[in-house]
């Protein structure tokens, strides 16, 4: 008798707990009330969300705005079962997305800053299982990450790709306050670069013990990115392999800009990107204008040319309070 209340009572604590579980699985749609026969709904909400894991099918927030705040736990998944690939879209839309943790699945993209749209995307966490990338698209609009996190369900390995593609319309990246330590960078997928974009910066943001993936098959002219205006503001490298040749944000080309202001690099180096060529391995700026003003590089290598800068441009190049130290050309040319 006594056995059979014991089986009892944790049958009940299962099921109570498959209940609440359940319970907490909610759809964002539904918290935000929005109604599902209405597709063309204009979304105009602000919302601030609890403790639980949302499914959504994907917001279009054309012509409107969405803000959501989130919790400590407040959970986002896109259901893999809807014909929509990208969570948060639409063309003049200014979408606010705060304090929420991302579950990456294949092929979806969790925000797109649409023509004249504008995306905020603030202390949020993507969570991958060992590689993370693809996960936000520029198409004509701007996008402004602030303190994002990179969190992997494997911490033995840990890679990270392409975080944001632009599209033939271009568009603007701010990254503010974000940090990324501890990942391989997987070849031929710069994290913040892209040749559509018309600007990037990176501005306080600290990036440390970065590799690039090395393997046979890669060819380097998949891996160059050119054409934007980059800006590098009060920012830190440290171990960073090609740190501005594809470790983080890609060189500059085709007349465009770099600013590099208030900044360091230590213990950085530029290594072979193949081993056919042997002019074109390092970060380079083959055309367009930089300025390096109040930077200071460290312990900084390369397997060619320029151990901390190679500028071999038909624009101009400004140094400007900046100091060198111990910086080597391994072949001999240019050691600063």
């Amino acid at each position: 008798m006594i056995s059979i209340r014991i089986a009892n009572t944790l049958l009940l604590i299962i099921q109570i707990n498959y209940l609440c579980a359940h319970a907490n699985l909610l759809t964002l749609e539904s918290e935000l009330k929005l109604h599902k026969e209405n597709k063309n709904e204009k979304i105009a909400r602000v919302a601030h969300l609890g403790n639980n894991k949302y499914i959504s099918q994907g917001f279009n927030v054309m012509h409107g705005f969405l803000t959501l705040h989130g919790s400590k736990q407040t959970e986002i998944v896109q259901n893999d079962a809807t014909e929509r690939w990208v969570l948060f879209e639409g063309q003049k839309a200014n979408i606010s997305l705060q304090k929420m943790k991302f579950v990456m699945i294949s092929k979806f993209i969790i925000a797109k800053a649409d023509v004249k749209s504008i995306v905020h995307f603030k202390d949020n966490t993507i969570i991958g299982t060992t590689e993370i990338g693809s996960i936000f698209e520029i198409n004509g609009g701007e996008l402004i990450i602030t303190n994002l996190k990179l969190e992997f369900k494997n911490i033995n390995e840990k890679m990270v790709s392409q975080l944001v593609s632009f599209s033939n319309n271009g568009g603007y990246l701010q990254v503010r306050k974000t940090q990324i330590a501890n990942v391989t960078i997987r070849k031929g997928n710069s994290p913040f670069g892209d040749d559509n974009a018309n600007t990037i910066s990176l501005v306080d943001c600290k990036f440390s013990h970065i590799h690039i993936e090395h393997n046979d098959t890669y060819k380097e002219t998949n891996h160059i990115v050119q054409s934007t205006n980059i800006s590098i503001i009060n920012c830190k490298f440290a171990d960073v392999e090609n740190a501005l040749n594809g470790g983080i944000i890609n060189n500059v080309n085709s007349n465009k800009n770099l600013l590099v202001k208030q900044s360091s690099f230590k213990n950085c180096h530029n290594s072979m990107l193949t081993p056919i060529t042997s002019n074109q391995q390092h970060a380079d700026i083959q055309s367009g204008n930089a300025q390096f003003i109040d930077t200071t590089f460290e312990d900084c290598k390369s397997s060619d040319f320029g151990g901390a800068v190679n500028f071999r441009s038909d624009g101009y190049i400004s140094i400007t309070d900046c100091k060198f130290y111990n910086c080597i050309s391994c072949e001999g040319k240019g050691g600063a």
